[in-house]
């Protein structure tokens, strides 16, 4: 994904698909953070698990 970005392969899916790698950071860190609690993981990897729905519904 990063590739087409920087290669502007699918302009028309620029925002999208930052959105969608900032979720990604979001919920990867979340999740490897040592001393968080399990609501907030929750809560910090929603954005990402909706965004990954959304994608397999409009593809």
């Amino acid at each position: 994904m990063a590739r087409h970005l920087v290669e502007d392969t699918y302009a028309e899916y620029f925002w999208p698909v930052v959105a969608y790698l900032c979720a990604a950071l979001v919920a990867a860190a979340a999740l490897v953070w040592p001393r968080i609690r399990h609501r907030t993981r929750i809560a910090a990897a929603a954005p990402f698990l909706l965004l990954t729905v959304a994608g397999f519904l409009l593809a």
